[in-house]
C-alpha cells in the first residue's frame, strides 16, 4: 500500500497590522511497517535531559506526535551530544506539534522550572 499517513497542516497569523494565512497543506505519507509507540512520559530539569522512551515496537522513528501536558512550564525536543543538552524544538504549555524524526538518533527531552508529562505518539517509518 501507499499513504497510509495523511497529515493536514494549515497557519495564519494576525497581530496588528501583520497578517498572513497559509494555505492548509496535505501531505500523504507511506509507512513501510505499520506500527507505533504511544505513550506519556514524565521530563524532568534535568540539565542533560531525559531519554524519550520510544517503545520496542517502533523499528524505524518515523512522524510523531508530541504534546506538552503541562499547563505553565515549556518543554524542549533535543539531542545529547558529549553530555550536553542541545533543544532544537520547544513546546510551550499546552502545545502539540507534529515533527518528523530522524531513524537512528536518540531523542532526548528537558523541562523549565517544573517536571511535565507529555503525550507522544511516534509512527514506524
Amino acid at each position: 500500500m501507499a499513504n497510509e499517513i495523511s497529515l493536514v497542516t494549515s497557519l495564519s497569523i494576525t497581530s496588528g497590522t501583520l497578517s498572513r494565512i497559509f494555505p492548509a497543506v496535505t501531505q500523504q505519507i507511506t509507512q513501510a511497517t505499520p506500527a507505533l509507540g504511544d505513550f506519556t512520559q514524565s521530563i524532568a530539569t534535568t540539565s542533560g535531559g531525559v531519554a524519550l522512551a520510544i517503545p520496542a515496537g517502533v523499528a524505524t522513528l518515523g512522524i510523531a506526535s508530541i504534546k506538552n501536558l503541562d499547563a505553565t512550564n515549556y518543554v524542549e525536543l533535543g539531542v545529547v551530544v558529549s553530555a550536553t543538552f542541545y533543544p532544537v524544538n520547544r513546546f510551550k504549555a499546552t502545545e502539540e506539534y507534529k515533527v518528523r524524526l530522524v531513524p537512528g538518533v536518540s531523542y532526548y527531552m528537558r523541562a523549565n522550572t517544573a517536571t511535565v508529562s507529555v503525550q507522544v505518539v511516534v509512527l514506524d517509518d
